[in-house]
């Protein structure tokens, strides 16, 4: 997972001096080349050992053609085709344009999901894009989340086993639809694999430099799953405690350092969000302190992120942004599943929980931070745009944390209960994973028949008209708001006052103001 987020902020950078094509995919070779020569020896111990047994060799092999299954098939979401697709083609075909959000407002959200989606799509061997790497990242979740079965060897149930049964339960959630290069699958990933690892650290009874070395190193992450999504800010209070301890320590070189990385991470993204839409965050207008001339105009900027507020709140009108929550909240409560009612009321219970375990069990504040960041992200994204798609993870993960806390209470009442405890806690595990699991066979049943097993599922096609803006054409749809990107460049729809900064699309787009 640091991997990845290595290699998006490199191609981030790379995207603002071109394409993100050929030429990105064969440095990073290159680059790559030169790590494993490097660390050859580390590597080898590493393979060695984590493919020295034949059942785990073929566990991997079943996950990896299970993970690329559903990642070939499925169900695009709507907004794949509406500006997911667009702004991965942008970056292949230009890295980054300026005033872009001036032709298509979503373009210049800019998540850098997209980016990381642009460097794998192999759009330049001249087939269709790809769009396979949120089912990589299921993958790698995947297996960090199975380290469950430590249960049956160790007889024991940690905090961190509830948080990896709410990623397996969220990856089969996503299954029929992680084809999608939303980037709210690659934040919510993120976001589960962060607090997975935080607990498993808070667990390991390590030494505690060791431990706020790894934290630090979450804490990267934290950064980075903001540039995917800004709903992941609150995952930076996962930097508290490595702070604190290297303060303390008064190991300054460590915290610039950290504090160095930090910036070079978020960077390339804000530069991007510059030079798309003259915007550092948009379209927030926060922080608005640039003026170039393809800005995109305050008014489209407030539109846009009113929509936004409305939708989650499960409306099609930016006006909804200003509902008091007396009017929004039933109406959006109606649209919501059984279980996902469920899961919202198990969370409001978990709160008061967690305000009384600090009670209960009598522990520091900071043994319980991850459980609290993990609550204030909840929180964060039900006051601003609560679409379910947006926090489905969020909302299943508190509710089984909430669910370990109370067994982690239970246990210190005795080594009677404790070992009650364990063997029922796996019957539900097994419960709720066998649950899953015929839900996952079932839709690998469903969709066995379709042609994908070498190309993957392609992005849909749509009735489009050409339009010319200062001689280039672009093109709008006919009856929707989504489009083919193989019909490019493309608008939902024209705004008055569009004009071309050159003479060609890669020269970028301005709206006079006059």
């Amino acid at each position: 997972m640091s991997g990845l987020m290595c290699v998006c902020v490199y191609t981030q950078v790379f995207s603002l001096f071109s394409g993100v094509g050929c030429g990105a995919v064969l440095l990073l070779l290159c680059i790559s080349l030169l790590i494993i020569f490097v660390l050859r020896k580390d590597l080898g111990t590493f393979f060695r050992g984590a493919f020295s047994s034949p059942a785990r060799v073929a566990l991997y092999a079943f996950l990896t053609l299970l993970m690329a299954f559903g990642a070939s098939r499925g169900y695009l979401c709507y907004d794949s085709d509406l500006y997911h697709s667009h702004a991965i083609r942008w970056i292949e075909e230009y890295g980054v344009v300026r005033g872009v959000g001036n032709l298509d407002g979503r373009v210049a959200y800019n998540s850098a999901s997209f980016s990381l989606s642009a460097l794998y799509s192999f759009a330049f061997l001249g087939g269709q894009s790809f769009h396979a790497v949120a089912g990589y990242m299921a993958l790698l979740v995947g297996i960090s989340a199975l380290r469950i079965f430590h249960i049956v060897k160790d007889k024991e149930i940690r905090l961190s086993d509830f948080a990896r049964i709410a990623a397996l339960y969220y990856i089969s959630d996503i299954y029929v639809e992680m084809l999608s290069p939303a980037s709210d699958f690659f934040v919510l990933l993120y976001f589960y694999y962060i607090v997975i690892r935080a607990l498993e650290l808070s667990e390991a009874g390590a030494e505690e430099e060791k431990t706020a070395g790894i934290g630090a190193s979450l804490a990267l992450l934290a950064f980075f799953a903001v540039t995917l999504k800004l709903s992941a800010a609150p995952l930076v209070l996962v930097t508290i405690l490595p702070l604190v301890y290297y303060i303390r320590e008064k190991k300054y070189g460590v915290i610039f350092g950290c504090g160095v990385s930090c910036v070079l991470i978020v960077l390339p993204w804000l530069i991007r969000n510059y030079i798309l839409s003259g915007r550092l965050f948009y379209p927030s207008t926060a922080l608005d302190i640039f003026d170039p001339v393809w800005k995109v105009p305050e008014g489209l900027t407030r539109g846009d992120s009113a929509y936004i507020i409305g939708y989650g709140k499960g409306y099609i009108t930016s006006e909804a942004a200003d509902y008091p929550m007396n009017v929004w909240f039933p109406h959006w409560w109606g649209q919501l599943g059984g279980t996902e009612k469920l899961f919202f009321l198990a969370s409001i219970a978990g709160a008061f929980f967690l305000a009384a375990a600090l009670v209960i069990r009598r522990k520091a504040l900071k043994e319980h931070l991850v459980e609290g960041t993990v609550l204030a992200t909840l929180l964060f994204w039900f006051f601003s745009a609560p679409l379910i798609r947006y926090g489905r993870g969020f909302l299943l993960l508190f509710p089984f944390l909430m669910a370990g806390e109370f067994v982690m209470c239970v246990n210190g009442g005795g080594e009677k209960k404790k070992s009650r405890m364990v063997p029922l806690c796996a019957g539900l595990f097994v419960l709720i994973l066998a649950y899953k699991a015929f839900g996952v066979v079932r839709t690998v049943v469903r969709e066995l028949p379709q042609p994908y097993y070498i190309c993957q599922q392609d992005y849909g096609e749509y009735e489009c008209e050409a339009a010319d803006v200062d001689g280039i054409t672009v093109y709008v749809p006919l009856d929707d708001n989504r489009r083919s990107c193989y019909d490019f460049p493309s608008t939902p729809c024209l705004q008055e006052g569009l004009h071309a900064l050159g003479e060609t699309a890669a020269d970028g787009f301005y709206i006079r103001k006059d």
